[in-house]
């Protein structure tokens, strides 16, 4: 059986890029042929360039784009690195019509996600991430994200043609679960775990350490993909001093408080930033997720968060019952580690059995 990942594998975004490999490595790892499809949809490319073509365009923007250009182009090289080294890659494709006539017939069934490859406004609702280009195969998500808390109005009927045509569904939070019952009035639909937490911790602890230690210092990382927040640097500095920490920021920021500036990673160089830090302070989704799989003190900001966004990070850290890291609410007080990985083995068991079910059916 040949199985087809179709996911935004190439975006200049850690979370992106690392979720698109953790499933295809699980996959992998249990005997499994499969690709992450080279889809290159253009708004994401856009994106990617080392000076973004952006829709809604203004001066001021295009002048900081022009002089962060030389930082975004050594980050952007790092993370082609990482995805040609470290992905299975199928022929590239540009359109779906492409990847109707030339790479359907290679595959015996698709899986798409995870991540927001639902969300309308990340790739403008791009069918490919629906799996149109292959209506007579076994078509399944895995842990997919609407990136909202309803569906809008106008697209409900779109949202259900698109699909009620999948075999198997699984979507990463339980409000989209919800979401897609009530839209289709089925009832096998199941959450899923992010695939970050579908592999190991040992598995992640092995890439990150890839490359030696790149700060010899202790420090706080900040990791911040919303824009530079004061409050988040106060707290940042609170924390840095009382445990005599340097602090390290892995997004692009001017901030004076910074020692050291961390924004030209790659994937690599994300991975072990965290996995080297004593504390880590972030207003991510995958900055959660890999706080928590590296078992560090961490603190989840809302600060200038949409409330979607706080929702996928709440039903997460609820779901290891961690809500007590949002803000500034006990941030130095330990976390039972113990506790939270016999959570996350129970989910991985019921999100691994997921994707057996899929792998059983298609062969």
């Amino acid at each position: 059986m040949k199985i087809g990942i179709v996911t935004v594998h190439s975006a200049i975004s850690y979370g992106a890029m690392l979720q698109a490999y953790a499933l295809q490595t699980y996959l992998d790892e249990v005997g499994v042929d499969v690709d992450i499809i080279d889809y290159r949809n253009q708004i994401i490319e856009n994106k990617n360039k080392t000076i973004p073509r952006r829709l809604n365009f203004s001066f001021s923007r295009f002048l900081k784009d022009v002089v962060t250009a030389p930082s975004r182009h050594h980050r952007r090289r790092r993370f082609i690195r990482f995805m040609y080294q470290y992905m299975n890659l199928s022929d590239r494709y540009f359109t779906i019509d492409d990847l109707r006539i030339n790479g359907n017939s290679k595959y015996d069934a698709f899986i798409v996600g995870s991540d927001q490859v639902w969300n309308p406004s990340h790739a403008n609702f791009d069918p490919v991430y629906f799996l149109a280009f292959a209506p007579n195969k076994k078509k399944n998500s895995y842990a997919a994200s609407f990136g909202f808390r309803e569906i809008p109005r106008s697209m409900i009927g779109a949202y259900k043609d698109r699909l009620s045509e999948f075999d198997g569904l699984s979507i990463r939070e339980l409000s989209g679960v919800t979401i897609a019952k009530k839209l289709l009035d089925r009832n096998d639909i199941v959450r899923s775990i992010d695939p970050s937490l579908l592999l190991d911790r040992s598995h992640w602890i092995r890439l990150a350490c890839q490359q030696k230690r790149i700060i010899s210092e202790r420090y706080i990382l900040v990791f911040e993909v919303n824009g530079a927040r004061h409050q988040n640097y106060a707290l940042a500095r609170k924390i840095a001093k009382k445990n005599n920490l340097k602090i390290v920021c892995i997004s692009p920021t001017m901030h004076s408080l910074i020692d050291f500036k961390a924004h030209q990673s790659g994937p690599l160089e994300f991975l072990n930033y965290l996995s080297n830090a004593d504390y880590i302070l972030t207003d991510s989704f995958h900055g959660v997720a890999f706080s928590i799989i590296f078992h560090k003190q961490f603190t989840f900001s809302t600060e200038g968060l949409s409330p979607d966004a706080c929702l996928r990070m709440e039903e997460l850290l609820g779901m290891l019952n961690l809500l007590d890291r949002k803000n500034t609410a006990k941030y130095d007080q330990d976390i039972d580690w113990n506790r939270v990985d016999s959570i996350i083995r129970v989910e991985q068991l019921s999100s691994r059995k997921y994707l057996h079910n899929i792998i059983k059916k298609g062969d």
